[in-house]
């Protein structure tokens, strides 16, 4: 599971997810993680916002997710051509090779 988590209501669905594919309750991954179940119910409500940041990453340790930080303003040319023509083209060939250094025959311009 890869997705980008802005928001609480966004992890609350993220560890839901993880939780049901787990067949686990809200008291069980509660139980595993050791903390009170509001704090497994009420992000997955997207209610609680002011959650201990602790609590959530032993809710997340506990589902066997991790936190990535990414540097969000390192955004790249590559990257957001590549996203277009996923778009545009599934199921193209163009969409798998945009990411990566895409040559061409044409001559370089100087």
């Amino acid at each position: 599971m890869k997705r980008p988590v802005t928001d609480v209501k966004t992890l609350g669905a993220a560890t839901r997810t993880q939780r049901t594919r787990q067949g686990w309750t809200q008291a069980q991954l509660a139980e595993q993680a050791q903390v009170p179940r509001r704090f497994v119910s009420e992000p997955e409500a997207g209610v609680r916002t002011g959650a201990q940041f602790g609590c959530v990453l032993a809710v997340l340790r506990a589902l066997r997710l991790t936190i990535n930080l990414v540097d969000r303003g390192t955004d790249s040319f590559d990257d957001a051509l590549s996203e277009v023509l996923r778009r545009l083209a599934p199921n193209s060939s163009l969409s798998s090779t945009a990411g990566s250094s895409v040559s061409s025959s044409a001559p370089a311009v100087r």
